[in-house]
């Protein structure tokens, strides 16, 4: 499970079934719930045949999936009314998509000729679209190069707040250095940058958190305004600790992540801000993502009327295929 979004009285959670190294029987698939406890699963659908789906969002009217479709480099989103009905888009699609207040914005990459060679470097390109569907794209920016990592990774993650700043974290540099950038937008049309944000660092998530930003690069959290100043935030997390992604719902965030490796296998990890990013808690001793299970990975969160519900997958060793496992979470406030 790597998508979740509240809708239209219910929850609507996205993920895939991945086969190896043959991109073209992966499969998406959907599960719906109206209460966070009791699922029902939404497989063989047809527009989903060949996808691998990384993420969900919604405008509230309207659900929008992204991914990969039939394998690297093919990205394309899927649209639904209702959570059971897809329609694929045609053409030119975005890797990450956000939902605004003035429509969707995405990230288009492009990798370069050599994102094949030895250094596992490439010249690779990143330009930003909108869309009031989810179906048809169309470019909003200029198209900013750079020389990074494999399948382009200049706009790794985007968030936008509810004023329509919208600000990408990705990484540029050499084989010998890598930086981790920003690239902002005060629209979702017009950008800037890229400015550098830390050296040999790699970004991995940003979350929109009221009128600013928060980015994470492995064990590094900071505070990014919309004019793009950035501030470290003093955070809880210890050696071998990742934050992997933000979540944002009201007033608190909750910071994901993993954690060291513990009997051959990396632990599940919270943080929780109830003051909008300013500062942290490490939240322990939570059973149902412990040591007693195997690997947990979070994917989305979002609130329900009685706390927090989280979907993501588990590691099973058990299973003959071996493989990851769905799986949902409920947290009371």
């Amino acid at each position: 499970m790597t998508g979740l979004v509240a809708f239209h009285g219910s929850y609507i959670a996205t993920g895939s079934v991945l086969r190896g190294g043959n991109a073209s029987l992966n499969r998406g698939v959907v599960w719906t719930s109206a209460d966070g406890r009791t699922w029902t699963v939404h497989d063989r659908i047809a527009a989903f045949d060949g996808a691998a789906l990384r993420g969900l969002v919604t405008d509230g009217s309207r659900l929008v999936a992204f991914g990969n479709h039939a394998g690297e480099p093919a990205r394309a989103t899927w649209v639904s009314l209702d959570g059971t009905d897809w329609t694929r888009s045609i053409g030119v699609a975005p890797s990450v998509v956000v939902a605004g207040p003035h429509g969707f914005i995405g990230a288009v990459t492009t990798a370069g000729p050599d994102a094949e060679g030895s250094n596992g470097l490439s010249g690779a390109s990143v330009r930003f679209v909108q869309s009031a569907d989810g179906l048809h794209w169309t470019g909003s920016s200029t198209t900013f190069a750079a020389y990074v990592g494999f399948a382009g990774s200049l706009a790794r993650s985007l968030a936008v707040t509810r004023s329509g700043h919208a600000l990408a974290v990705g990484e540029t540099g050499t084989a010998a250095s890598v930086e981790a950038v920003l690239l902002r937008s005060e629209d979702g049309r017009t950008w800037t940058g890229p400015a550098r944000l830390a050296t040999d660092a790699m970004p991995i998530a940003v979350g929109a958190s009221g009128d600013g930003f928060l980015v994470a690069a492995w064990s590094q959290v900071w505070r990014v305004s919309p004019a793009g100043e950035a501030q470290p935030v003093a955070f809880p997390i210890e050696e071998g600790e990742n934050v992997t992604g933000f979540f944002v719902v009201g007033d608190v965030v909750i910071a994901l992540g993993l954690g060291p490796i513990e009997g051959g296998r990396p632990q599940a990890q919270v943080w929780l801000s109830t003051d909008g990013g300013a500062s942290f808690d490490r939240i322990t001793g939570q059973a149902a993502f412990g040591s007693d299970l195997p690997t947990s990975w979070f994917g989305a969160v979002v609130a329900t009327p009685g706390g927090l519900l989280a979907v993501g997958s588990w590691d099973d060793p058990a299973s003959v295929r071996g493989g990851f496992r769905p799986a949902a979470w409920l947290a009371s406030r």
